[in-house]
Parts: structure tokens; sequence; C-alpha cells
């Protein structure tokens, strides 16, 4: 099949999106398919993968929406069997929103302003120039009566998509993310988890992990405020933190908070697998996550996961064994109390046990790449259909009329 992948950026090592996108445009182009990229910015795609930057020019405002709409004219000039978009353009066979629905990410911000901006939050999402935009484009990328089938992450988002448009439920189909499992796996030897902590010094503490690009809305603030209470407590542990973002503010919060030498920020990592096996416990205290493919990593890993029910990959977690589901994503004394629960002594115990159910099959990439060709071969049998019949139709007006 010759395969369109459109989104905003395009990065190897990058957030969920861009991952995710990369990871299964490799499975495409081992399997013998044609991809060709369409995005703002790439960095390091696959070598046999055609790229088409989008050029969009110096001009401010509504940048969104122009890069939408010169997509189209692009991708309306070739003829692709499947157009899959991660939610950055409107002309899709397949829609896949990593991102989630824009309200409900508003409505989670909101939550971290305070006094008078936190009261006008609600007008903002109506009036607000990027927030206009995202409702425009969304009203374009699920408008009533179209015909792309919509993958959503998550039941979590396929619920919140049919509250918020009014497009048939036949259309929405929930395909969760999913992991290599020959990569991310359990250290049986303990070879990476004995270098790391060896290299880090920190070799009978219990280390937490979280994995972040958007430091904010994941939480990270609060999972050093809840550091600085395991402190009080006595806990030895230590705090890895993988992602990009303003490192050196954060950096600053941790020595205010006098955790500053049980921190370290090790920015984006091209092979984070080494970190999974050094840690205990991964933390992400999120406040909106459609399915975060960290949380399937750290569970795969064997690593039980502290997150919060506004995750969507909690879907796939089983209670008590994964970990803990926070209610309250802002309350950093419970996020304390759930990371106290576990040390490293707790997670050895439990190792075997998560260990076995790290090999489950939902978690499973290779699954995930299958279920997407399926929806790709019914869309373009779907697509093939609709151009015989239109071409019938077109023979039928052509055809004179004899009395």
């Amino acid at each position: 099949m010759r395969i369109a992948f459109v989104l905003d950026r395009y990065d190897a090592v990058g957030g969920g999106a861009q991952r995710w996108t990369h990871d299964h445009a490799v499975r495409l182009l081992a399997a013998g398919h044609n991809v060709h990229i369409y995005a703002r910015a790439i960095k390091g795609a696959p070598a046999n993968a055609r790229t088409h930057v989008i050029e969009l020019g110096s001009m401010r405002g509504s940048r969104r929406l122009r890069f939408a709409a010169t997509v189209q004219k692009l991708l309306q000039a070739e003829k692709f069997d499947i157009v899959h978009d991660m939610g950055d353009g409107w002309h899709a066979d397949v829609m896949m929103p990593h991102h989630g629905i824009r309200r409900y990410v508003y409505r989670q911000r909101s939550r971290l302003a305070h006094g008078l901006v936190r009261w006008a939050r609600p007008l903002g999402f109506a009036f607000l120039p990027r927030y206009r935009e995202f409702r425009a484009l969304e009203r374009r990328q699920y408008v009533k009566g179209g015909d792309s089938t919509i993958v959503a992450v998550s039941e979590m988002v396929r619920r919140q998509l049919l509250s918020t448009y009014a497009i048939d439920p036949a259309r929405v189909v929930v395909v969760h993310n999913g992991v290599d499992l020959d990569r991310f796996k359990p250290d049986e030897t303990n070879v990476n988890r004995n270098r790391i902590r060896s290299e880090m010094k920190w070799q009978s503490r219990t280390i937490y992990l979280t994995v972040a690009h958007d430091f904010r809305l994941k939480g990270v603030d609060r999972i050093l405020a809840a550091m600085a209470h395991l402190r009080g407590r006595g806990r030895d542990a230590g705090l890895i933190v993988i992602g990009g973002g303003n490192i050196p503010k954060y950096e600053r919060i941790a020595r205010q908070m006098g955790v500053g030498g049980d921190v370290v920020f090790m920015g984006d990592q091209a092979d984070p697998v080494p970190y999974y096996h050094a840690s205990d416990v991964f933390v992400l205290p999120t406040l909106y996550d459609p399915c975060p493919l960290v949380v399937m990593e750290a569970l795969a890993c064997g690593l039980p996961v502290v997150t919060t029910s506004y995750n969507g990959a909690t879907e796939l977690m089983t209670l008590p064994r994964d970990g803990v589901v926070l209610n309250d994503p802002m309350d950093v004394m419970e996020l304390a109390l759930a990371m106290l629960r576990f040390d490293e002594a707790e997670t050895a115990r439990l190792a075997p046990e998560r260990a076995q159910a790290s090999r489950r099959p939902d978690l499973c990439a290779k699954r995930m790449y299958e279920k997407h060709l399926e929806i790709y071969r019914s869309r373009l049998e779907e697509k093939r259909g609709k151009s015989a019949g239109a071409a019938r139709s077109q023979e039928v007006r052509a055809t004179p009329r004899h009395s």
C-alpha cells in the first residue's frame, strides 16, 4: 500500500505521537509498504521513507489551519491508498487524535491556573486564538456525515469524542497503543540495573522514573513535591526524569524543595530501556493523557505504575498488581503515599508476577500494527467500492437513450 502520514512534527525520539508514527512507519516499510511523511519539521525519519517538509512561511496566526489546508492540497495531488492523520490535518482516511480531544485537555490544564486566571479560563476556550483554531480544526476533522475511520487510542478518548461531536459511533474504533515486547522487557540479568545504579551511585536507593515532554501537564513539579515528602519520611529515594522540557527551571524547583541531590534530569534518550531497568517504580501523575506509550513500556519492563484516572492507559492495568491509579492528579500527599507503597524490596517481591504479566498480548505493538492494517484494508476496500459505484453511475449517465 501507498500510505501517507500527517503530523505537525516528526521526531524518532520525540513525544508519544511522534515516536508512535516512527515505529509504525518502520514496521510498514519493513513489510514492503510505501511510506510518505508530511510534517512541518522532520527528524530521524527512516531512510527509505519519502519526507515532505511543509513550509508555512513567517506569517503569524492560524498556523495549524494553514498547515492542514496546505497538506490537503498536496495530498489531493497524489494518489495514496491511505492517508493516516495524527490529529493535525483534516484530509484523511484514518484520523487518529493522539493528542486527545482539545476541550478536555484545556479543561485539565485549567487546574494549573490560579486566582482570577483560573476563574477566567472557561472563557479562554471560546475566545483565545489558539483554542479557536483547535476548535475550527476539530470541526473539520469530525464533521457530521464524514466517512473517515477515527481511531481512538483508548475508551476514554472514544467517550470524549462521542460526547463532543455528532459523529456516527460506528466510525470510531478503539486501538490501544502497543510497544515492542522484544525490546521493552524485564532485565533478567540485572546488567542495566546494576550499571546505571553504579554510575549514579544510587545502589541502595528506591529509584522512581518518569518520562515526559510536557512537564506541567504530566506533573513533574508534583513528583518533586512528593519526593520532598518522601525525604521527610526517611525514604532514601532518587528520581530520574527523561524527556524534553524546561530542565533548568525544574532543577531550580528541585533545589528549592530540598531534593536537588535526589533528582537527575536526563533529557531525551534514544534508548530509555536501561533506565526502566534501573528503576523500581514508574510515576506519571498526569492531568490528561490519551494512552501514553511510556506507561506500557514501564509495564512491559515489569515496573509498577503510579498514575491517574485521567490516563487512558489505565484501561490496560490490572490493579493492584500493576500499580496505583490516583483520583486527583493535584493531590501531592496522595501521590507521595502511593509512591511510598513501593520500595525496592516490594518491587523485587512482585517482580516475577509482573514479569510474567508483562508479556500480555494487549501491550504488543505487533498486534496493534495488525489491527491498523485491518483498518487500512477495510478503508481501502470501502474507497474502491465507492469509486467503482461512481464510475458505473457515470457510465449510466453517459449511455444514450433510444426511444
